[in-house]
């Protein structure tokens, strides 16, 4: 199945929603309803984060309570690794850094995959790995507002370990089995994104402002783009897989085009010292 025409059609259906945005005073209702259902998508999601949120409290302060002497077998398995917290500063910034390296992992597993003679079971290790680094993403922010360890950066490590988890299966296995429209297309965008990364920082040390973290299109696009990443490797078994995998990564085009807009609206001019 070609995605060469659905791939042009999502890209102008894209701009389109870009022009409506910022010709805003002439479509203010259904600006208004796009801002009231991503409103209303966000206050369930802040309310999903904010059970997991006090529930990692609730557990945090349990555990000081019970250690070091009554843990059960999987906390003591655990308990060196969190020793590590004194190189990162932060269970949460631990939790990232584990990330990334899972992520290489990966790279290395489907590395040994093809040189190997593609045996199945390193192929599923791989994604045993790539799909515990995937959950682990929801923890991390979470856990650093939870136990108020959130920093700097941990708010940097975040999007670089989002970028080389996707790196991971994307380079090796999409360029095998993905479209090249598709292909190039991802590309394009994450290179975008990894240039608006790149203002962030600029725009650090500059009298302007930017949004810190991934609003909602950023966020959902990063969901939509794993997903997909996760059938990438299942393309080997079967073929049907890569239909569902390019489908997924042409749903995130349209959402990294809302992502770069919400991130270059958000950018502000600070007052000067004098005009405060």
């Amino acid at each position: 199945m070609s995605y060469w025409p659905l791939n042009n059609i999502i890209w102008v259906a894209a701009i389109i929603l870009w022009t409506l945005a910022k010709r805003n005073s002439r479509y203010p209702r259904l600006i208004a309803l796009i801002k009231k259902k991503i409103g209303y998508v966000e206050r369930k999601e802040k309310i999903k984060t904010g059970i997991v949120e006090s529930r990692i409290r609730i557990y945090a302060q349990d555990i000081k309570k019970r250690s070091p002497h009554d843990l059960n077998r999987i906390e003591r398995i655990l308990a060196p690794l969190l020793r590590l917290r004194r190189y990162t500063g932060t269970i949460a910034n631990l939790i990232s850094f584990l990330r990334i390296l899972l992520a290489i992992i990966v790279i290395l597993l489907l590395i040994i995959y093809y040189l190997a003679g593609e045996m199945v079971i390193v192929l599923f290790a791989a994604l045993f790995c790539f799909i515990v680094s995937c959950v682990s993403d929801f923890f991390d922010g979470a856990t650093a507002r939870a136990l108020a360890e959130i920093s700097d950066l941990g708010k940097k490590l975040d999007p670089v370990a989002d970028k080389i988890l996707l790196a991971a299966p994307f380079f090796i296995l999409g360029l095998i089995y993905l479209p090249a429209t598709i292909y190039w297309s991802i590309i394009r965008q994450e290179a975008f994104l990894m240039v608006i990364f790149m203002l962030k920082l600029i725009a650090e040390r500059l009298p302007f402002a930017m949004a810190s973290q991934a609003n909602y299109w950023g966020k959902t696009k990063t969901t939509f783009e794993l997903i997909a990443a996760g059938f990438l490797f299942l393309c080997p078994l079967n073929l049907v897989f890569v239909d569902v995998a390019s489908f997924l990564f042409n749903c995130s085009i349209p959402l990294a085009v809302g992502s770069i807009v919400g991130y270059l609206s958000s950018v502000k001019r600070l007052p000067k010292a004098s005009e405060v």
